[in-house]
């Protein structure tokens, strides 16, 4: 009599998710595998114990992992662009090992997100991730968090034990714009468009609290990208519309989308549209604020810089452990407009 032990159900679970999220190896055993071995049940049995141990020996909370992962919106847009730059340059310069992903939608960044806690046969998992939420259920933040994997918050806000959290203050900012359209709308067009891009609730945080000192009407479309070219078509559906004279501020939630928007104005002529506000901070808008006579134009700085503090405190918790002093850095976005913007522009600046 051969005494044969099997696995436990939590190993065969473990098994399962390791195979799922290396959907090569799980296809090959799904479809291969019963063919050959199901001939030899001691064979088969064989199998799902050596995948058990392989499991094991690779789930992510349990090897000595030195990668972080660092999860950000699309890489067109400017200011991600900038700061996926800085995040992988100063990353290589700590000789810190990176697996750098940009999403262009909430399902693709889950995707990664995936991909960064779990291995495979040809990557580790990530002990760190720095992640910018594009509408992530908390839940399954905190699950990674729950694995072992310290999450750094940039640039976002989730109700999950984070490792540390690099932000701005969204509310505020939101609230500074809403103030200065209510201070500058023309008074035959007194509706504000605001452009949302999709997939982001940090915009769409700062969009309420805008809305929140607006007493007059809000017009919102959301766009498919923080482009130019996504702006600039936003504005011209708007001004081919219905509600066009009635359009007298336009909030981008980028500065991309921003001078796509006055790109738009540009080729429509004479247009009732008065104030143009932006956010990011980019030199090309910034110029644009500076120079601007006709149009009431601003923006809110926001400085990509600042992800270089998340790769060093993910640094950090990787190689020796430690947690950084606080938990939360939150700084401001100063509005700028004609009046203070020649003091932020900066020809060296890399955005």
């Amino acid at each position: 009599m051969h005494l044969i032990l099997l696995p436990a159900q939590e190993e065969i679970d473990c098994v399962s998710q390791y195979l799922r999220a290396n959907s090569y190896l799980y296809s090959w055993i799904h479809r291969i595998g019963p063919k050959i071995f199901m001939k030899n049940i001691t064979n088969y049995i064989c199998l799902l114990i050596l995948t058990t141990l392989l499991s094991s020996c690779l789930k992510g909370e349990n090897i000595n992992t030195l990668r972080v992962g660092i999860a950000f919106p699309s890489g067109d847009n400017s200011w991600w662009s900038t700061a996926s730059y800085y995040a992988v340059t100063h990353a290589s310069s700590l000789g810190q090992f990176y697996y750098m992903a940009n999403a262009d939608s909430t399902a693709q960044q889950q995707q990664q997100l995936t991909r960064m806690a779990y291995p495979t046969l040809t990557q580790e998992a990530c002990k760190a991730i720095i992640l910018s939420d594009m509408g992530q259920p908390a839940d399954s933040i905190q699950h990674y968090i729950d694995m072992g994997i310290g999450v750094i918050l940039f640039n976002c806000d989730m109700q999950v034990d984070y490792l540390c959290r690099i932000a701005v203050d969204q509310q505020t900012a939101g609230t500074d714009v809403g103030n200065y359209i209510k201070n500058h709308l023309p008074g035959s067009a007194t509706t504000t468009l605001i452009l949302l891009p999709k997939d982001s609730p940090a915009a769409a945080q700062r969009a309420a609290s805008c809305k929140a000192q607006l007493t007059t009407p809000t017009l919102e479309i959301t766009c498919e990208e923080s482009t130019q070219s996504a702006g600039q078509k936003a504005m011209q559906e708007v001004f081919a519309s219905a509600d066009s004279a009635q359009i007298g501020s336009v909030y981008a939630m980028d500065d991309d989308l921003a001078i796509g928007v006055l790109k738009a104005m540009e080729a429509a002529g004479e247009t009732p549209v008065k104030t143009v506000v932006g956010c990011g901070g980019s030199q090309t808008f910034l110029l644009l604020i500076n120079a601007s006579e006709q149009l009431n134009l601003a923006t809110t700085v926001n400085n990509p810089e600042a992800v270089k503090q998340c790769v060093e405190i993910a640094n950090a918790f990787i190689t020796t452990g430690a947690t950084p002093a606080q938990n939360e850095y939150l700084t401001q976005m100063p509005l700028v407009d004609r009046s203070n913007a020649a003091s932020y522009i900066n020809p060296a600046a890399r955005y």
